[in-house]
């Protein structure tokens, strides 16, 4: 990776608007994108939560852009610590997911990856992103309901409102499809 562009990324900060200049950037010169990916997968790297905020941001506008980095990333995102890792690549993978735009051979990962997320002490969007996931593929993968309706309910008092909300309403669903 070029190191004056790898510090550039490190001298970012959280401000929505430098990150949405970077990732200006990134859709000006789409060669980035390869050097962003080597960043997020770096995992000994303690600011690649900032390649995945202009990942992110990215997949919003270009999400095709990011699917040949997609299996890269994927294989490093269970082992993301940092929250903000966490919550901006449960961002990108819903919005390739809900588009319809993750590679069969990659599903199975991203519901694992999910399953993940839900099952451990993750915080609310990585959780939310998860149950959205898992209920766009629980017709492809039946087996994935039951553990879905499981996870959901699970210490469902004690969740964030948002969470609460996404669990109401994917049950619903659920509950209309009788499932």
């Amino acid at each position: 990776m070029n190191s004056a562009y790898y510090q550039y990324i490190c001298s970012g900060t959280a401000h929505a608007l430098a990150r949405q200049k970077r990732a200006k950037e990134v859709l000006q010169q789409p060669e980035l994108l390869a050097d962003l990916a080597a960043f997020a997968s770096d995992l000994a790297n303690p600011n690649l939560h900032k390649a995945l905020w202009i990942i992110e941001l990215v997949a919003i506008t270009k999400p095709t852009w990011v699917l040949p980095y997609l299996p890269q990333l994927l294989a490093v995102a269970p082992n993301y610590t940092h929250e903000s890792a966490k919550r901006a690549f449960s961002n990108t993978l819903a919005k390739l997911c809900l588009a319809k735009l993750i590679p069969e051979n990659l599903e199975e990962a991203t519901l694992e990856l999910s399953m993940q997320w839900l099952i451990q002490l993750e915080k609310t969007v990585p959780k939310v992103m998860a149950i959205r996931m898992l209920y766009h593929y629980h017709s492809r993968f039946p087996w994935v309901v039951e553990p879905l309706r499981d996870l959901m309910q699970k210490d469902f008092s004690i969740q964030s409102p948002g969470l609460q909300n996404t669990i109401r309403k994917i049950s619903k669903l659920l509950a209309q499809e009788g499932k």
